[in-house]
């Protein structure tokens, strides 16, 4: 702490030389920031005159101690050769004086003769001291000193200046003494020298850094220090133990820089303890208030003067602690932050707030206080933190929007005002949370069953519930809603208003929020003959299949001029989910790989999940079942754990199809008993769950529980007005298990039913009802129903569709003796099955096990060729398969041979059937030929 002090040293020891030589008093006032020293050059001096064998009466002013009468006093006599019987009498006045002043306060403790007669005793003996030897008097921090001990020192300077004493005093920049004159008084003194510390320069730093073992630092190592300390020397000691108690492996040691940590925050909050009586509580405001400071607003946030605060922030900037008006580190604001008492801190920040409010600060500015006070009170506030809440969103930090929405709930005392807070939170927190979103949408709820709602906001109530696939209470909400008023105008005026919301609902689209909601007014889920309703059925289905092309590009073109926002969200997401429809797969995939940027560049999780979601039902649409699987895990991921959202219902079930078309049967299960949030059967999710699980069960051949699954989806369909094909093909699920526990009428006139629903759009559901149909029809209708299914199929480019209905169309050619035709269906079912990542689907209705090794296409029969008869059961396999249309390399993994094995068994099967390949061996099955 001495290096760069050595003139000042100097300075000081001078004067002492200059008494001893002289016999006459000096005065040394040593003045710096805290921090830069002044204690330790008052230490040098002492002990020098100590080792000189001479006397020196010290004493350290302590700012706890700053009221206690001769407090500093009773030190310097403590240390002093005074006699015991004065040191008693010090002790038992100040003691006295102390009582005095608890008990009738300050002003009115009165000082007698005996108070007076000590006082010009502690002169003489110190008068006494100095005519024997020369004698320093040190104190050290003066003022901290009280003001009894500072008139003291005074009376002392006066009347000393013909005896041999050096009175050394330190003290801040900031505060002064408690005794005002003794400051104007002192520097009256014709013997008062004064010294001022500056702080470190460069070079003083680069020598400390030297001391401490790092000669070798750069300049650019020093530059770093110096920015961090602001040369203050304490805080440059505390960087530098800092650095020695964390250091980097990683780097140089020569050219570590600073390290703010523990050592550096602790001398921050020494500096403040030292720096005057207000340093600390101006520093604590300047954090509190931040980049909102202005002189005006801290001096009314701490109730001092303007002088007075200049006067601190003065001191703050000369300790090296502040720059400017912002602190030199952000690890000095923290240390300050931290060491507040917490309800000082929240005090701090609401008051805070109140002032920015009350100057017209930016709404942000008094609500970052609000809520790093964690509470509000009053509307004034409420008001800020809604309003700041939407500038948030607009600089997108829903988190924090999310944040001041839940204080300003907690802060309003109308109970109506805070359910329409809540909706909005349910709104906003979709950024972040489904989950948190759908806990506020169950608080709003709780809020329009206590009334505390206005016709428009229930509308918004119901748009917000509608948004998250909660259809029925949606319609509940409006139907209640209509609560009339005191008179026929009222009653009037609330029923148009809420006739205009619910058309507003109606119309935002058939794909809400992710959950494929179509809307309908009439409850028992009819289709609806008003405007909305006619809207839907024309988007989904048209009139004309020609128009599809232009739907297809003015949905696009929506999409390219909406910027996605709260309010935009869902109509962004409809639209997807209409691409999706009307089969435009790889541009909703576009579309969503977009949007799933856009959502993570904006720190939106919430968004992320829902778009997540709907490109992993994409990828399944598309056959790509490693996308599917990959984008479902995406959204499990961005999905909060704390808390169950009904979302996951449908990427639970995105996740189920995807391992039942892989026949990875025991992965669906452990899928399907994971927890799943208890709103989930009352969300749209609950119907993509379920139709999961029924396609579960199919597979695994529950069929009975698999129609009970497909028979309740219907059942909430139609209840809840979703009851389109183009969202859940009920129907066509439906019927395939009906054909399955060998229904066939049934299942015949639910695809037909189907199919007339989509007669004229939606290719996909077409084909899907198509091949259900052809499934059910008799065998000459089978092949034109199954054909058409094809085409359809591959218009809307779902491959997964596709090659299943493939396979049954190679069963229906094999069924009619088309083998050639049957064999190179049965080859491009299996290529796009291979391309989805799927497995060959088994039991297929109207065929044979096809996973039978003796051939698909043949079995036993009298119309055998005795020739076949010949070949061994192994042959006969692999002519079975060949037959099929089946490659060499199928071949061999299907029966677990090599490839060479297939060709030694083929070439015996042409030599034993005196046949030249496999041209014939399919002729061979054309004609009927059975193994």
């Amino acid at each position: 702490m001495l290096i760069g002090r050595g003139q000042e040293i100097d300075r000081l020891r001078a004067a002492y030389s200059s008494v001893r030589s002289t016999g006459r008093s000096r005065a040394v006032l040593v003045e710096s920031a805290a921090g830069c020293g002044k204690s330790e050059i008052l230490e040098d001096l002492v002990r020098h005159v100590e080792s000189l064998g001479l006397i020196a009466l010290r004493a350290t002013a302590i700012a706890e101690e700053r009221n206690t009468p001769l407090s500093v006093l009773r030190s310097l006599v403590n240390g002093a050769p005074f006699p015991d019987d004065l040191v008693r009498r010090f002790h038992t006045m100040s003691d006295a004086a102390a009582r005095m002043i608890s008990t009738e306060g300050r002003d009115k403790a009165r000082r007698d003769a005996a108070w007076y007669e000590l006082m010009r005793t502690f002169c003489t003996e110190v008068r006494a001291l100095a005519q024997r030897a020369p004698l320093v008097v040190a104190v050290d921090d003066i003022h901290h000193g009280d003001a009894d001990s500072l008139r003291q020192l005074l009376h002392l300077a006066r009347h000393c200046r013909n005896v041999p004493v050096l009175l050394t005093f330190t003290q801040s920049l900031a505060g002064g003494p408690a005794d005002r004159t003794f400051g104007a008084e002192l520097l009256r003194q014709p013997n008062l020298e004064h010294i001022r510390l500056p702080r470190f320069c460069r070079q003083d730093i680069a020598d400390m850094l030297a001391e401490q073992g790092r000669a070798d630092a750069g300049q650019g190592t020093v530059e770093r220090y110096f920015a961090v300390s602001g040369g203050n020397p304490l805080l440059l000691r505390a960087l530098l133990e800092d650095a020695r108690l964390e250091p980097d492996d990683t780097v140089d040691a020569q050219d570590v820089g600073p390290r703010a940590g523990q050592a550096y925050g602790r001398a921050v909050l020494a500096c403040l303890d030292r720096g005057g009586e207000k340093a600390h509580e101006v520093a604590a405001g300047l954090a509190v208030l931040g980049g909102a400071f202005t002189h005006e607003l801290l001096s009314r946030l701490l109730d001092i003067s303007a002088a007075a605060l200049t006067e601190n922030l003065r001191a703050l900037r000369a300790a090296g602690i502040v720059v400017g008006t912002s602190f030199q580190h952000p690890a000095a604001k923290a240390a300050v932050l931290d060491s507040l008492e917490p309800s000082h801190r929240l005090r701090l920040h609401q008051r805070s707030a109140a002032l920015l409010h009350a100057s017209g600060a930016p709404a942000a500015l008094a609500a970052e206080h609000l809520h790093e006070a964690g509470q509000a009170d009053g509307a004034w506030a409420v008001g800020v933190l809604q309003q700041a809440a939407e500038q948030a969103l607009l600089a997108d930090e829903a988190r924090r929007a999310v944040s001041y929405l839940e204080l300003a709930h907690a802060a309003s005392a109308d109970p109506r005002g805070r359910t329409e807070i809540k909706i909005r939170l349910g709104s906003v927190t979709r950024r972040v949370s489904a989950a948190d979103a759908e806990r506020h949408v169950d608080d709003a709820l709780r809020g329009f069953g206590a009334g505390l709602l206005t016709p428009s906001d229930t509308g918004g109530l119901a748009a917000l519930l509608l948004a998250h696939g909660r259809l029925e209470q949606a319609r509940s909400v409006l139907e209640q809603g209509r609560r009339p008023g005191d008179g026929d105008a009222d009653r009037t005026a609330a029923r148009r208003q809420l006739a205009e919301i619910r058309d507003s609902v109606l119309n935002r689209g058939a794909w809400c929020a992710g959950t494929r909601a179509a809307w309908h007014e009439n409850p028992a889920g009819r289709p609806s003959t008003g405007r909305a309703g006619t809207g839907l059925r024309a988007w989904l289905s048209g009139s004309h299949a020609a128009l599809l092309a232009q739907r297809i590009a003015g949905t696009e073109g929506l999409l390219e001029i909406t910027h996605l926002t709260d309010a935009t969200f869902d109509l962004v997401l409809n639209a997807v989910w209409t691409l999706l429809a009307l089969g435009a797969v790889e541009r909703a995939l576009h579309w969503c790989d977009t949007f799933l940027r856009e959502a993570k560049r904006r720190d939106a999780p919430g968004w992320e999940a829902v778009f997540a979601a709907v490109r992993a039902e994409g990828a399944l649409r598309g056959g790509n079942l490693a996308e599917a699987e990959r984008d479902a895990r995406r959204c499990f991921a961005v999905l909060p754990e704390r808390h169950r959202s009904a979302l996951e219902g449908s990427a639970v079930s995105y996740l189920v199809t995807v391992q039942i078309a892989r026949g990875k049967y025991e992965d669906a299960a452990r899928q399907l008993s994971r927890p799943m949030a208890d709103s989930l059967p009352d969300t749209i999710h609950w119907l993509d769950y379920l139709r999961a699980r029924g396609l579960y069960y199919m597979a695994t051949r529950q069929y009975h529980s698999a129609l009970r699954d497909f028979h309740e989806v219907g059942r909430l369909a139609e209840r809840w007005g979703t009851d389109w094909p183009a969202l859940l093909p009920w129907r066509t699920d439906t019927a395939e298990a009906l054909l399955r526990l060998g229904e066939r009428e049934q299942g015949l006139r639910l695809a037909t039913e189907q199919l007339a629903m989509v007669q004229d759009g939606a290719p996909r559901i077409k084909g899907i009802s198509l091949r259900l149909q052809g499934l059910a029809s008799e065998p000459a209708a089978r092949l034109g129903l199954l054909n058409r299914a094809v085409v359809e199929l591959s218009r809307a480019d779902d491959r997964l569709e596709l090659s299943r209905t493939l396979f049954d169309l190679a069963d229906a050619h094999r069924e009619t003796r088309q083998t050639r035709q049957a064999a190179m269906v049965l080859r491009r079912a299996r290529q796009l099955a291979k391309s989805c990542g799927a497995q060959p689907p088994r039991d297929r209705i109207g065929s044979p096990d096809a996973a039978g090794a003796s051939g698909e296409l043949f079995g036993e029969g009298p119309e055998r060729n005795a020739d076949w008869g010949h070949l061994s059961e192994s042959e006969r396999r692999v002519a079975g398969l060949a037959a099929s249309g089946y490659t060499n390399r199928e071949i061999s993994v299907r029966l677990y041979i090599t490839m060479s094995t297939v060709e030694q068994h083929l070439t015996r099967v042409y030599r034993k059937l005196k046949i030249n390949g496999r041209e014939e061996l399919l002729a061979e099955a054309r004609a009927g030929v059975q193994v």
